[in-house]
Formats: structure tokens, sequence, C-alpha cells
């Protein structure tokens, strides 16, 4: 009798494997198969409805453009197809792609076309690299160059003088790291007709002597420009190859998108397109059509036209980018209260408040995204004006219009954020002491402003969506690496690794590494307006992510940036790092069982093996590997 019922039992539960196994066949067959799974990491999805800091995940599949699968390691095996490929990444990080709110890369490709002046700190030292690259570079008929800063010389800048005792028969025009000042010699000068009767242009200052002619700095784009616009162009062969060589060092630090935030031409649009009609654009682009102070309203038509010939693909351009002011270190920047150190004086906005105020409203009702760069507390509260007024004309809209810098803010404008729908994009990689801010921000704004500078955290705290961008290559220290600004906006302490300087500049205004994530990754696709499409690693969006080589979050905070970026996946594509096919391990049914039973370790030994022969039967067998990817054998 007992023997008839462990027959039976044994049939019962035969037929009840059969019968699950058979709803498992038809559930996997019925599953996207994805194109490759990452097995056994620390994902964290940046998924807002969730602890997501809390709450690693540990596997995400990708079938096609898109994320097929995010979840334990153990339920990504339903999505293993014939051509699907495996890694298991034994617990590195995985985070969403960096989403760089405020760089420039057409910038710093046209900067970066000459003379670099970033491995030197002196005027001697960089009056010695300009006068190799001149020697080097005997036919060129002008030359550019990027990198001097600010406290090499004094509150006037430095000559042309000097520029002429290196290089005295050919325009030379070299831009300070800020990117908001020029350094020209006498030739410059006189290719653009620049002399001591040559008038201030709106929104500039030509530095002048003692006896009122033009010394050799020209402050901000309307006194540059002169200079600019007698360079012969760029072609657009060089303009895309310094594209490509900005774009490859973004994908290599995790950047799947970027804010260009400073497009001059319609040439840079049109190589960012060719790039990604070839197939060679790595980095989704969003750029900024920058505006003209002196065409106000007239301009927007021009606009309108530009904006709708770059509307799709992953290069696109509808958003429009203001000045309203410079910058603290060439007195440029638009304050509430006089500088100290010239008394009366607050610097000027580029744009008359008039035009500007009706440019802005006009751009808005066309159904523009706005970007306006203010560094002082008096040009932000022009923009935050401006905005209200148009929302107040054109009625409320989602407009997602930005503050870029917002160095100063006075705190009656922190809540008008909020309560206006407007993001700040701000560069927590420029939150530390340096030399600049003793010689520059001390010595011009009094130790009350200079030491409440660029206040995150109130912006955060105020309810303020806050994203972030590094600049680049604009700064005192150029970077375009999320990682050392994520670094810096949780211990504002400085990133030049030679400092010796400990003290965090202004501790209040650190923001834990949670926040810090979001404002790189969700809240970047939201200024964007893609937050729906990337920004978090859930199904069904687009399957921008990278793979970190150790978890942030257990790393100590002075370590951030230490963290290397191993591969990054553009819409399924890996454009950094790609795994590897090498060292292929092909397995067969008998060895099937053990290699699910390593990667998904939480399935129980006889579940597996109790399924091998099915599973070997819907894969087709399979190839699993450690350090490498291996193809399934179709």
């Amino acid at each position: 009798m007992k023997k008839n019922y462990r027959i039976l039992l044994e049939a019962m539960l035969a037929l009840a494997i059969i019968s699950s196994l058979s709803i498992t066949a038809l559930s996997q067959s019925q599953t996207t198969k994805a194109d490759l799974i990452l097995l056994n990491g620390t994902v964290y999805t940046v998924d807002e409805k969730v602890n997501w800091d809390k709450q690693p995940q540990q596997a995400i599949a990708i079938a096609g453009k898109k994320i097929a699968y995010v979840g334990n390691s153990s339920g990504s095996k339903e999505y293993i197809g014939p051509k699907t490929r495996i890694v298991d990444l034994k617990g590195k990080m995985v985070l969403p792609g960096f989403i760089e709110a405020h760089m420039h890369p057409s910038g710093a490709a046209f900067l970066m076309a000459g003379v670099s002046l970033l491995n030197a700190t002196t005027s001697e030292g960089y009056l010695k690299l300009i006068k190799d690259y001149a020697l080097e570079n005997p036919n060129a008929s002008v030359i550019r160059g990027f990198g001097w800063n600010h406290p090499a010389f004094g509150p006037n800048g430095p000559t042309k003088e000097l520029l002429d005792s290196v290089v005295p028969d050919k325009p030379v025009i070299l831009v300070a790291l800020d990117g908001h000042s020029a350094w020209v010699n006498s030739k410059a000068l006189e290719m653009a007709g620049i002399t001591n009767k040559t008038l201030d242009p709106s929104g500039g200052t030509i530095e002048r002597d003692s006896k009122g002619n033009p010394s050799g700095t020209l402050r901000e784009k309307s006194a540059i420009d002169p200079v600019v616009s007698k360079l012969p162009p760029l072609s657009e062969v060089e303009i895309s190859q310094g594209l490509m060589r900005i774009l490859g060092m973004a994908k290599e630090f995790g950047i799947t998108t970027a804010t260009d935030s400073g497009v001059f031409d319609e040439k840079t649009m049109d190589a960012y397109s060719n790039l990604d009609k070839e197939g060679k654009l790595d980095v989704r682009i969003r750029g900024e059509q920058v505006l003209d102070p002196g065409l106000g309203v007239k301009q927007i038509p021009a606009l309108v036209a530009e904006r709708n010939n770059y509307s799709s693909g992953l290069a696109q351009m509808k958003t429009a980018k203001l000045f309203m002011d410079g910058v603290v270190e060439g007195h440029t920047a638009l304050l509430l209260e006089p500088y100290i150190d010239r008394p009366g004086f607050k610097s000027s906005p580029v744009w008359k408040a008039d035009v500007f105020n009706d440019t802005v409203t006009a751009l808005d009702k066309a159904g523009f995204q706005i970007e306006v760069h203010a560094v002082g507390d008096g040009a932000v509260r022009m923009v935050l004006d401006a905005y209200q007024r148009a929302m107040e004309k054109n009625g409320k809209r989602d407009s997602r219009h930005k503050i870029a810098h917002n160095v100063l803010v006075s705190p009656q404008d922190l809540p008008r954020f909020k309560t206006l729908g407007v993001i700040p994009v701000m560069q927590p990689n420029w939150f530390y002491y340096d030399s600049t801010f003793e010689k520059n921000n001390l010595a011009f704004l009094g130790p009350e402003r200079a030491e409440h500078m660029m206040p995150m955290k109130s912006l955060i705290d105020s309810g303020a969506i806050v994203a972030i961008g590094t600049d680049f290559p604009v700064s005192d220290y150029p970077t375009m690496n999320p990682l050392d600004e994520i670094k810096t906006g949780v211990t504002r302490l400085p990133l030049p690794p030679d400092s010796n300087i400990t003290k965090p500049y202004w501790p209040e205004e650190r923001v834990d590494l949670k926040t810090v994530i979001e404002c790189a990754t969700i809240n970047g696709a939201y200024v964007s307006f893609m937050e729906n499409e990337t920004g978090s690693l859930e199904v069904g969006k687009l399957a921008d992510l990278i793979v970190i080589d150790r978890d942030l979050f257990k790393a100590p905070v002075q370590d951030i940036n230490k963290a290397e970026v191993l591969t990054t996946i553009l819409e399924g594509r890996e454009v950094y790092g790609a795994f590897k096919e090498n060292e292929t391990v092909s397995l067969g049914a008998g060895k099937l069982s053990k290699a699910y039973e390593n990667l998904f370790k939480d399935v129980a030994k006889e579940d597996v093996e109790q399924t091998d022969g099915l599973l070997a039967e819907l894969d087709g067998g399979g190839a699993i590997f450690e350090n490498n990817t291996q193809k399934i054998p179709s």
C-alpha cells in the first residue's frame, strides 16, 4: 500500500513539475529575448518611486535600444535567447548614464584648435608655451589658444606687449579659462580695428592703459567678437574632428547626454548631425542656439527654422541661450551691490532690460526652452523677473526654463525658482577654495558674499529641481568628469590633487551623494524633457547606462572621483569599454545546469537540475563567462 501511494505521489509530483515547466516554457517563448544581460551587479536604478539607494538590483537586460528587465539575477534567465550575451559584473556598480546639463563641446573643439596653456600658471610659463607653438607652426596665419588664468595677472588682465614680445608679426587671440576674457596682441587689435577711439560695446569691456589705449584684454563676447570675426573659420572637417575628440573624452567619463550650451553657428549642428547620420555620434547632444543682444526679437524666426532643422535624432537643438552677465573675476558679473574694490560699480547687463524682457517673452511664446547665463545676484534677479513677466503675459506652461551658474543668489530669490518652475543648473566642480577665490572673489566681493556663493543645497531645499554640468572647458580646473562634480558636490573640497586645503567651502551647502547623483541623471533628463525616456534604469526606457569599477555608496567620499567608468552604453550600444568576446567557452547540455547555478545563485540546485533539459532545448546551448562576455551559439 505504501509502495503504491509512493508511486502515485511521485506521479502527481512529476505531473506538477511537467505542468509547471510547460507554463515556464510558454512564458519564456513569449518573453523578449535580450541582446545583453548584466548579472550579479549592484544596479542603482535612480527610480524615484523607490528608495533606490537602499534597494539596488542585481541584473539588467537590454533588448535593442531599450531596457527589457531590471531585477534580481535569477529573474533575468527568461530573457536569455540564442544570441544573448551575458556578463557577470561581480558586484560592480551600474548607474544611468550621466547627463551633462551644461558644457561646451563645440566651444572646446574651437578653443583647443591651437595652443593649450593648461600646463602653465604664470605669465612666463604662458609666454614660453606660446613662443614654442609659434616656432612649431610657422605657417599658421593666426595663433589661437585657450587656458590662461586671471590670478597670473593683475585685475586689468594681461597686456598686448607681453604677447608682442613673443609673436609680433601675426594676430594672436587666447581665451581665458573662464571663457569670458581674451588676451590679444597688437596685430589682433589692428586686424579688428580696435583703437583708443573704439567705445566699449554693450555688455563688454575693452581694458585700457593709462593713456586710454586698448591694453590687450577684452571682456565678454561683444568685445571679443570683432577679433574672432576676422579669424579664418575652422573647416567642417576640423570642427568634426574636434567634436570627435571632445565627445570621445565624454563617453569615457560615462556621459550619455550632453547639453552644448553655446552653439554659435549652423556649421556646428551640421557637424553633429552628420556624425549622427554616419553612426559616429556616441553622445546624445542637446544644443542651445546663442542669441545676439543687438538683434532682439528679430532673430526669432531664424531660430525657429533652426529648431525645425534639428528636431530629431541624437543631435537636436530646441533651446535658446542668452547671456545676462559675465564673471566675477572680470568684474562683469552683474551685482545687486557694488564690488568692494570699485566703489559704486555693479557692472552692466549684457542685454538692455527692455530688449531682454521682450525677447524672453517672444521666445517663450514661440515655445522655446530658454537658458540664461547669470553669475551675479543682480543678473539672477533680472532673469527671474523676465521669466515671471513671460509667464504672466503668455500663460503658464511646461517651459522648464533654466538659469546657468547662479554663483550669487539673493535669499529673497531662492523660492522663486520653484514658484516659476525655473531650473538652476549648477557647477559643483567650482565649489571649493583656491587661489582664484582669494585673489578675485574675496578681493572683489568681500567676505560676506565671497563666503556664500553657489547655494546648491539651499536651492534644493527650496524645492527647485537642480541639474548639474561641469561647464567644460570653462573652469579654473577644467574637467568634464561627472565624478569630479559629484565629489565636490558632496564634499565642497578642492579638486586639484596637489591642493593642501582641507577646509570645505561653505560646508552647510554640502549635498548628500544620492541627491547629487539624481542631479547628474534623472534631473538632467528632466531638463531635456526626457525623463520618461532616460535618466533612470526602468523597463521600457532607453538603455543609457554605465558600469563603474566600485560602489560609490561604499567608497570614502574623498575617493569618489577615483572611481573609473568601465563601460558606457547609449541606447543599447556599447560606445565605450565594450564587453570582450574572447576566451569563449561553449557549454553543452551536461554543463548547462552548473552554468545556471553559478549565475543564478538564488535558484536552488535541484530546480536547476530539473529544468536543465528544458532550458537546453529552449536556449539551444549557452555561453557563460565571468570576466568577459560570450555569445550564445545560434
